[in-house]
């Protein structure tokens, strides 16, 4: 899915994370903190870019209660996916993000389906 300009001035554009596996704009959908694959050389909103990793985050999932730490997010295509310390492959679509906290080290999920 290509990043529209108009989904941009739709939004608020929180931040660029530049991770191993690609960069990311940070946009803020509905109070909630959403990623976008973008080009390497895209501008960052803030002027610099900042280096976040999920890995050690706790998943929580609003039906299910805490799912586990990630161990490692896969990025390397258009679906991101976390996986678990015990293994399991978490879709970290943006449907089912619900929020992001940092301080806490844990991201709240609403998963479609049951682990």
């Amino acid at each position: 899915m290509e990043l529209s300009k108009s989904l941009i001035k739709r939004y608020k554009a929180v931040r660029l994370d530049r991770l191993e596996h690609g960069t990311f704009l940070i946009l803020l959908i509905d109070g909630i903190e959403v990623p976008f694959a973008v080009e390497d050389d895209y501008p960052d909103p803030q002027g610099e870019g900042k280096q976040v990793s999920w890995e050690g985050y706790r998943l929580i999932d609003s039906k299910q209660g805490e799912l586990g730490a990630i161990r490692s997010v896969d990025t390397s295509t258009i679906n991101i996916v976390a996986e678990l310390e015990d293994g399991r492959l978490i879709p970290l679509h943006e449907d089912f993000v619900e929020k992001v906290d940092d301080k806490k080290r844990c991201l709240y999920l609403t998963l479609p389906f049951t682990l």
